[in-house]
C-alpha cells in the first residue's frame, strides 16, 4: 500500500476515480429519487431544533388541502388564541370557506371592475395581459382577509363547512377564471360598437349573479344567520342562536383588525428605500375598500416588532418563500438542508435583493410565528412555525426555521401598531409610492 502512495500519478489516478464513483452513485440517485434527495443533508440532533426559549400555546392544527388558502388559515391562526382567551373557550373553529366564498365573488366583482377601467386600453398591453393571464386566484394577502371580515363578518366553521371544491380549487378556479375572461371579452367587445357604460354595468352585474350561484354550488351558501354551540374551559356549553355573521364578529373580535395591524415587509432593493410605504395599483379584492400599504423596513427592526408581539402572547402572520431549502419531513428549515453544489450546479440564494430581483424567490406562503429560541450567545436562533398542512407535516403541523433561512426568505410580517416607534409610525403619513401591477412587491398577494 505505501508503494502504491509513492506513485504520484497513480495518486491522482486513484483519486479521480473515486470522484467518478461518488458521481456515479449521487447520478443513480438522481435518476431514481430526484435531485433533491440526492443533495439532502439531514440535520442532526432533531429534537434541539424543537426547544424553544418563548413558546405560545398550542391549538388544533389546520389543513388547507390542495388550495391556496395558506393567507385565511394564517389569519385565522393568529387571530384565534386572542378570541378563545378572551371569552374563556375551550377552542373555536372559524370557517375559511365562508371567507373564501366571499373573497372570490369579491375578487370577481374587482377583477370586472378594472376591464370597465380600463376599455381604452390595448388588449395586449402590460396591464390588460397580466389581468387575463390570472382573472381570479385563491391565493391572497393579509388585508384581503381584513376587508372580507369588516364588509360580511365571519362563522363558524359548523356554519360553513368545506366542501371538495373548497379543499380543491384548481378546477373552480379554472372555470371561474375562463368566466371571466369571456366577460371581459364581451364588454370589450360591446364598448368597441359604442354600448354605453349602463349596459356594460348590467353586464357585470349579471355575470357577479352567475358567479354567485356557481360558488354557491361549489362551495355552498353562505348563511344569513346561524346557530352554534362554544365549548368553554369550564366544560359547559354557550350557545349563540340566529346570530348573523356581522353580529359575530362583532361580538367576538374585539380588535379593529382594518386599522391596527399594518402590513410590514422586508425588501432590500435599490428603488424601494426603508422606513417608506408602498401601495400596488389595482390589488385588492375589495373594489370599494382602502388601498393597502406595505411599510418596508429593515429585517433587524422587523424581528424585535415579532419578539415583542410573541411576548405579549400574540402570534405573528408572515409570508414568506416555503419552497426552498425545506426539509417538509422533519419540519425543519435550514440553509445547511441541501448542497447542489454536491452536483456541480451552483444555486445563488445568499443574496436577497437578487433572489427578488431575478426570480429566484419569491413569496408562496402565508403562516403564523409562534415561538423562537436564543443561542448560547443570546441571539435569535430559530422560529417555532405553525403550518396549515396538518399534523401529518413537520413535527405534527409545526416547522423549525433557522434565522438565517429567516432573514432570507421572510418578506411580510403583520403587527400591531402599539409595537412600533413612534417614528415608524410617522412614515404612514408620508405619501405613498405607488407601483405598477407587475411590481415584485405585488407578488405578494399571489
Amino acid at each position: 500500500m505505501e508503494e502504491y502512495f509513492l506513485d504520484f500519478d497513480r495518486v491522482l489516478e486513484f483519486k479521480k476515480c473515486k470522484q467518478q464513483e461518488a458521481a456515479g452513485t449521487l447520478s443513480d440517485i438522481v435518476k431514481s429519487e430526484g435531485i433533491y434527495t440526492a443533495v439532502f443533508r439531514e440535520q442532526k440532533d432533531k429534537r434541539d431544533w424543537f426547544q424553544w426559549d418563548v413558546e405560545l400555546p398550542e391549538y388544533s392544527i389546520s389543513n388547507q388541502r390542495c388550495t391556496g388558502r395558506c393567507w385565511i388559515y394564517a389569519a385565522i391562526n393568529m387571530i384565534r388564541p386572542s378570541i378563545i382567551q378572551r371569552h374563556q373557550l375551550k377552542n373555536i373553529m372559524l370557517s375559511q370557506n365562508y371567507i373564501a366564498f366571499y373573497d372570490l365573488l369579491e375578487k370577481a366583482r374587482y377583477f370586472l371592475e378594472v376591464i370597465l377601467e380600463t376599455l381604452d386600453e390595448d388588449t395586449d398591453s402590460r396591464l390588460i395581459n397580466l389581468k387575463f393571464m390570472h382573472p381570479i386566484q385563491d391565493a391572497g394577502q393579509w388585508f384581503f382577509f381584513q376587508n372580507i371580515i369588516e364588509k360580511y363578518g365571519i362563522v363558524t366553521q359548523d356554519a360553513m363547512p368545506d366542501t371538495m371544491h373548497s379543499q380543491n380549487t384548481s378546477e373552480m378556479i379554472a372555470v371561474l377564471s375562463d368566466l371571466l375572461r369571456e366577460t371581459a371579452c364581451t364588454i370589450r367587445s360591446k364598448y368597441k360598437q359604442s354600448v354605453g357604460r349602463e349596459v356594460l354595468g348590467k353586464i357585470k352585474e349579471e355575470r357577479l349573479k352567475t358567479i354567485y350561484e356557481m360558488l354557491s354550488m361549489s362551495l355552498g351558501e353562505p348563511p344569513e344567520r346561524f346557530d352554534t354551540n362554544l365549548e368553554l374551559i369550564n366544560g359547559s356549553i354557550h350557545k349563540e342562536r340566529n346570530i348573523t355573521p356581522k353580529e359575530f364578529y362583532k361580538k367576538y373580535f374585539h380588535e379593529n383588525y382594518n386599522s391596527d395591524y399594518y402590513m410590514l415587509v422586508n425588501f432590500p432593493v435599490e428603488n424601494k428605500p426603508y422606513y417608506r410605504k408602498y401601495q400596488v395599483f389595482y390589488l385588492g379584492n375589495v373594489w370599494e375598500a382602502e388601498s393597502a400599504f406595505y411599510l418596508n423596513l429593515p429585517m433587524p427592526y422587523l424581528k424585535e416588532l415579532i419578539q415583542k408581539q410573541l411576548k405579549d402572547g400574540m402570534p405573528v402572520w408572515f409570508g414568506c418563500d416555503s419552497r426552498v431549502y425545506a426539509d417538509r419531513k422533519n419540519g425543519i428549515y435550514s440553509l445547511e438542508n441541501f448542497d447542489l453544489q454536491k452536483l456541480g450546479f451552483q444555486r445563488r440564494m445568499l443574496d436577497k435583493a437578487d433572489n427578488l430581483q431575478y426570480g429566484l424567490s419569491n413569496l408562496t406562503h402565508a403562516m403564523v410565528i409562534k415561538g423562537f429560541s436564543y443561542d448560547k450567545e443570546g441571539k435569535t436562533e430559530k422560529w417555532l412555525i405553525e403550518n396549515s398542512y396538518g399534523e401529518e407535516a413537520g413535527q405534527k403541523g409545526y416547522l423549525s426555521i433557522s434565522d438565517q433561512w429567516f432573514d432570507l426568505f421572510v418578506y411580510e410580517v403583520v403587527i400591531h401598531k402599539k409595537f412600533l416607534d413612534p417614528d415608524v409610525l410617522q412614515c404612514y403619513k408620508k405619501e405613498s409610492i405607488v407601483l405598477p401591477p407587475w411590481d415584485v412587491l405585488g407578488n405578494l398577494a399571489k
